[in-house]
């Protein structure tokens, strides 16, 4: 059971403003101590130019409940039976601007400085024994503590009043307290979203997505070594075997099409993996090709 509490006071008015606050986070746990973590909530903004352009900088922290169904939908691949720690973003800095660039054309240009505490990182389990070697087709998970950089930029366009487009990229750099790399994790993503409406009834829209070179990991030991083992015992060993695998940028082009019958009922179809591409975006797990998904939905 989390409990959250947010208070917060705003000074100021529409043309320079400030927020101060803090955000607060209390874990009831049966099998554990309780937690509680607590993290300024400033935020100040200033508009030069109303509608045109906002400054805006602050300062805030988070708390990351790493549920079940968070952990594998982020990594589908994980051991099914993991128990994965909460993370805890302590402070993240952040800044930048948005605003138009003309009056169909909106922009946003920011970077931010997080640390956090307790990141997980995924790995593969390989035993050997003698010339044989057996690798775990599951990923664990270990942690890490880590500084990260990341800088945000997005364009948002509206033409005709029937096609709309969004670029976003994303920059990270990462500094790991006790890794040599930032496991799994991308240097780089960025996403093209194309959407037209054909009329009324018919929408069309299209996604690309990149993502930049990640590093997988293989962990090893001899079979020797009963697992499993605490990660403080086991990071630390000599006979410990650290095999790093460099995955390749990912392109994904998607294709989506949606026919409203009536305002409840309509027919959907999905082309995805447009690019026929059979990337990994887990080390020993290329995705699908193209395939394609159609079906009906139900509003009300």
């Amino acid at each position: 059971t989390i409990f959250t509490i947010q208070p917060s006071y705003m000074i100021g008015g529409d043309v320079a403003n400030i927020r101060l606050g803090f955000r607060s986070w209390f874990v009831f746990d049966s099998s554990a101590d309780l937690v509680a973590k607590l993290a300024p909530d400033i935020r100040v903004n200033f508009v030069p130019v109303k509608e045109l352009i906002n400054i805006f900088a602050g300062v805030d922290g988070n708390f990351i409940h790493n549920h079940y169904s968070k952990i594998a939908y982020e990594n589908p691949f994980v051991d099914p039976q993991h128990l994965v720690k909460n993370s805890f973003e302590k402070f993240r800095f952040y800044g930048g601007f948005d605003g138009k660039l003309a009056a169909k054309t909106n922009f946003k240009i920011s970077a931010d400085y997080s640390v956090i505490g307790d990141n997980p990182l995924y790995y593969l389990f390989r035993r050997t024994d003698g010339e044989t070697a057996v690798i775990d087709n599951d990923f664990d998970v270990f942690y890490d503590n880590l500084n990260r950089i990341k800088f945000n930029l997005e364009l948002f366009h509206v033409a005709y009043e029937q096609m709309e487009m969004l670029i976003s990229a994303n920059y990270y750099v990462y500094k790991m307290e006790t890794m040599d790399e930032p496991w799994n994790l991308p240097s780089w993503d960025a996403k093209l979203s194309l959407g037209y409406k054909v009329s009324d009834q018919l929408s069309l829209s299209s996604d690309l997505f990149f993502t930049g070179k990640r590093t997988g990991l293989i962990l090893g030991l001899p079979e020797t070594y009963s697992r499993p083992m605490p990660h403080s015992e086991m990071l630390v060993l000599d006979e410990l075997q650290w095999e790093s695998y460099n995955l390749s940028t990912i392109f994904d082009l998607n294709f989506n099409a949606n026919y409203k019958i009536t305002n409840q009922f309509s027919v959907f179809a999905q082309l995805n993996n447009f690019g026929f591409q059979q990337y990994q975006r887990w080390l020993g797990y290329p995705v699908q090709s193209f395939n394609i998904m159609g079906g009906l939905s139900y509003s009300f």
